[in-house]
């Protein structure tokens, strides 16, 4: 009996030694039908746990006031950091503290500040399903990069890693406001890029090239990954015969993930005219990967992704509607006080679509109705003052460059000018450095002009439109557009 005593008392004491703070034993796994997990493993999950932590917080402070979801990291820091990346099994998943977050993350974004930005509340939608994490895109001279260091437009071997510096997405936006809206709407949150690098340990499970059919991009894919004319269009022959998507060998070879920084485990070419759907997307091609990222974002649209909005978003996001880098709006507001004395007109002119679709002469036609018109709003209202921001200028559109060589812009500056007797114009030298946010100062105090005109058209122009009836009460009769080219 003592000898069956001293057993029982050693037995309990055992298991009295492994119990834990929740009372649950701590059995062996396979025990409780679990797969045995190695301790050691276990062990390193927790002593990262505080430096993945230290590392999101660090992130989150380079963002500054950025509006990053604060609750989005206190809820994950409760969660130890992944360490592979492959699908595994549920019941692990509960181990290690619920399921993964997952992460969308753009290479490069298309085009100027109006339409990137569009493309940029497109894309939320998209994260938007499956509950992805946006990566938050950096700025320079109204593009939108994925990285830090900006983005090369080809991944040719003999290329040197750009050395531009791109700013937080802050330095146009009050990513606060962002956030909140994107939320309140019922897009995809934002998270830091230095967030994506701890949480996915700079992998990507799937990067995605979409195959768009312009002839023009066709071109540049062939460009990018150093292949023929022809194995391009084998490439959208297979993904169109493939439900939509194949692995791209093409992408595999060429120096993508150099340029990225990440490694890749797998590169998918999809056709946007076959998967149409954000659910198509999730469910046939990346099925649940947690790490994703896209080669080259253009949004929704002809010759673009045909992906609608996700059914959570019941008032889609405007780039109307979100608010811009208070400093901007204060060099603005500050413009107008020290440069302006009562009522002025703004004037915004894109003459990009003109000069190369019409020519020169039409260009200096539709000018020169400009100034007449404005001049006969001058001697009714009496309002003598006038406020001018075109692309012509040196800090305006850069693809205006593709059709317009510097002393044609000028040229063509100095006429307009004339013609408009010397307008009022902001000058950003010595104050900003990025074109962007030049745009951005302008687009308000345009805003505070008592009557709009504008020459052009393009998704910058319509923001700027926008931006000033909200202002005006949406006063229709104070908005007056001439020579529109969509």
């Amino acid at each position: 009996m003592v000898l069956v005593a001293i057993i029982l008392y050693v037995i309990g004491s055992f298991i009295c030694l492994h119990i834990r703070g929740n009372g649950t034993a701590k059995f062996p796994s396979n025990i409780l039908g679990i797969k045995a997990i190695n301790r050691k493993k276990m062990d390193l999950l927790y002593l990262q746990r505080s430096s993945v932590a230290a590392h999101v917080r660090e992130g989150f402070e380079d963002y500054g006031e950025t509006g990053i979801d604060e609750n989005v990291f206190d809820n994950e820091l409760r969660k130890p950091p992944d360490i592979e990346f492959t699908n595994m099994e549920s019941n692990h998943s509960q181990l290690l503290g619920g399921p993964r977050r997952k992460f969308l993350f753009v290479f490069r974004y298309y085009e100027q500040l109006g339409r990137t930005t569009k493309n940029f509340l497109d894309l939320a939608s998209l994260a938007k399903n499956k509950n992805r994490l946006l990566v938050v895109p950096f700025v320079n001279n109204s593009r939108m990069s994925g990285l830090p260091g900006g983005v090369s437009h080809y991944f040719r071997k003999h290329e040197k890693p750009s050395h531009r510096t791109y700013a937080l997405l802050s330095e146009y936006f009050n990513l606060e406001d962002l956030n909140f809206k994107l939320k309140a709407r019922g897009y995809s949150t934002l998270t830091s890029f230095r967030d994506l690098e701890s949480h996915c340990a700079k992998r990507l499970n799937i990067v995605i090239h979409f195959l768009f059919e312009d002839e023009s991009y066709k071109r540049d894919t062939a460009s990018w990954y150093r292949v023929s004319d022809n194995e391009v269009a084998t490439m959208y022959n297979k993904a169109r015969q493939h439900n939509g998507w194949i692995d791209c060998s093409v992408m595999k070879q060429s120096r993508l993930s150099k340029q990225i920084g990440f490694k890749v485990s797998r590169y998918i070419c999809v056709d946007p005219e076959v998967i149409r759907t954000a659910n198509d997307l999730e469910d046939n091609v990346l099925k649940g990967a947690n790490c994703v990222g896209i080669v080259q974002w253009r949004g929704t649209g002809e010759d673009r992704v045909h992906f609608p909005l996700d059914p959570s978003i019941t008032q889609p996001l405007l780039p109307s509607e979100l608010e811009f880098n208070p400093r901007l709006v204060e060099l603005a507001r500050n413009f107008v006080k020290n440069t302006f004395r009562g009522e002025f007109i703004g004037i915004h002119v894109r003459s990009e679509r003109h000069i190369e679709r019409k020519g020169i002469n039409v260009t200096k036609r539709c000018m020169l109705k400009l100034a007449n018109r404005v001049q006969e709003t001058r001697d009714i209202y009496g309002i003598k003052q006038v406020f001018l921001a075109s692309d012509l200028s040196d800090y305006g559109s850069d693809t205006l460059m593709n059709y317009a060589e510097a002393n044609y812009r000028r040229s063509l500056s100095i006429f307009l000018h004339k013609a408009l007797d010397q307008p009022e114009t902001f000058e950003p030298n010595g104050i900003l450095y990025d074109t962007g946010a030049a745009a951005i100062v302008e687009m308000n105090i345009l805003s505070m002009a008592t009557r709009l005109f504008t020459l052009g058209g393009g998704n910058f122009q319509e923001w700027v439109v926008a931006i000033f009836s909200k202002r005006h009460n949406n006063e229709q009769t104070r908005v007056h557009r001439m020579c529109e080219l969509v």
